[in-house]
């Protein structure tokens, strides 16, 4: 069925509706509606995505997204997808169609369930996306660890022999490394390689640690999951956000806060040095949904989150994520550096351009990043803290449960904790999180019951997420 239906669809595209105005025809069958969605993600495709949102989505979906967050959904949507084949398409339920395309752009798997209006034109009422592992290559299944160990070796190696990955990969087994290897250059102008112990950009996976820092304070007595912003940040200039938004809704993405990426953001960016910057660029901003609506991945709400913990502990948060999580797990290669740090030796960041040439991202990074994402640290660092994750040193395990499990169900193998993706894989459950940007990629999965954890850290984009989606699908199949 894959690959035929993937033809047969492409052949509706070239002489059917286009996806801009494709909502303008009655007789268009949902799946053909689904084919040109994926169409209009092809940055070939010139999609002007307010036209496309107007004329394809309910206006009770834009209500509820709003439209400039729907905007900007889409647009991160379509930088993940790029160039895409459909692998398969089918309506399981009434009016929903679920999608599995293969990102020819990125090389990674990803899942899509558009939900329909029930009125006649087919209008898209609901957009669930996920990354979703590449399927298992035949015979790689039940692998011994010495022979896990040898094919990990191999498909990593030819990554990076054909220049699709720059950056670290490390395979522990209860704590101790079956695979760990260092690739490529952390600066292509000097010719710095890359090692175990060089500091690369986390993104978003950062959360993790904003989350734990929370939990130690909870751990210590000074607020619960149960509290508002307005307990901790009582002159809060937002009433809504103070007076109803609660830190379990911070940390679990329901806060109704979205992200403080926009124009405002990239003019004050390389002045942005405090938590307190970060959050003056939304604080008086109106909510996305009301708090508690459902789920909405958000940059705002652990910067929030930051800021509280600022005010409880009396640190700075970079002060207090350095000493309470980076110290307590000895990892001495891991901070919020500034881009303009000189000395910390971190990696830098690339992107191809259109004419394949690799361009640094120093002009689209911040001066710092923040609560939400945009640190750094190493390879090696990232197992110690595995390490003293799972050996209660960071904070206790009944913590450690408390934000590993999921909060908030988003797919039937997947629910997010608080800063903490929960997954199922083969029957097997790993927790962690992921990381993107320009320039930089990041993947980090704890499996608790079979001991193993996967890092993998890119300083190009999209590099990281399907070495670690292969990477999994490898572990997971190891019994």
């Amino acid at each position: 069925m894959k690959r035929i239906l993937a033809v047969s669809l492409a052949v509706c595209l070239l002489f059917g509706p286009s996806p801009a105005n494709a909502a303008q025809d009655s007789s268009v069958t949902p799946e053909e509606r689904g084919a040109a969605f994926i169409a209009a993600l092809n940055p070939d495709s010139g999609t002007d995505w307010e036209t496309y949102i107007t004329k394809n989505f309910s206006a009770d979906f834009i209500e509820r997204r709003g439209p400039d967050g729907l905007l900007r959904m889409m647009t991160m949507i379509s930088g993940d997808v790029g160039r895409a084949i459909i692998e398969s398409l089918e309506i399981r339920e009434e009016n929903t169609l679920h999608l599995v395309v293969y990102s020819e752009t990125a090389d990674h798997w990803l899942q899509f369930e558009l939900g329909f209006a029930s009125s006649g034109e087919k209008l898209f009422n609901s957009l669930a996306a996920q990354f979703i592992p590449a399927p298992l290559a035949q015979g790689k299944s039940g692998l011994s660890a010495t022979d896990l160990a040898e094919e990990i070796a191999a498909y990593v190696q030819e990554k990076a022999r054909s220049d699709q990955f720059s950056g670290s990969v490390i395979v522990a087994r209860h704590g101790k490394p079956l695979f760990a290897a260092a690739f490529g250059d952390a600066d292509k102008k000097t010719r710095r390689k890359n090692t175990l112990d060089t500091p690369i950009n986390l993104g978003s996976m950062n959360k993790m640690f904003t989350a734990l820092a929370i939990a130690q304070l909870v751990d210590d007595g000074q607020m619960d999951y149960t509290d508002t912003v307005g307990q901790h940040l009582p002159d809060y200039p937002n009433a809504v956000v103070r007076d109803k938004v609660t830190i379990h809704q911070l940390l679990s993405h329901t806060s109704g806060l979205g992200s403080y990426w926009g124009e405002e953001y990239d003019s004050k960016k390389n002045g942005l040095d405090t938590v307190a910057d970060f959050v003056d660029l939304f604080a008086e901003d109106p909510l996305e949904q009301p708090p508690g609506q459902g789920f909405l991945y958000s940059n705002s709400g652990p910067t929030v989150a930051g800021l509280i913990i600022e005010k409880a502990s009396g640190m700075s948060y970079y002060d207090y994520i350095r000493k309470n999580i980076y110290r307590r797990a000895n990892m001495m290669h891991s901070d919020h550096y500034r881009k303009d740090d000189n000395d910390a030796g971190f990696a830098i960041g690339y992107e191809k351009s259109a004419t394949g040439e690799w361009k640094d991202n120093i002009d689209w990074l911040g001066m710092i990043g923040g609560p939400a994402g945009g640190g750094y640290a190493s390879a090696n660092d990232l197992l110690r803290y595995a390490n003293a994750l799972s050996g209660g040193s960071i904070v206790s395990p009944d913590q450690v449960t408390m934000v590993t499990t999921g909060k908030i169900r988003l797919a039937e193998d997947f629910a997010y904790g608080y800063g903490f993706g929960d997954h199922m894989l083969a029957g097997q459950r790993f927790v962690g999180h992921n990381g993107g940007a320009p320039g930089t990629n990041a993947e980090f999965s704890l499996f608790p019951e079979l001991g193993y954890t996967v890092i993998v850290l890119a300083n190009y984009g999209h590099a990281a997420t399907p070495v670690a989606d292969y990477l999994r699908q490898l572990v997971a199949h190891s019994l």
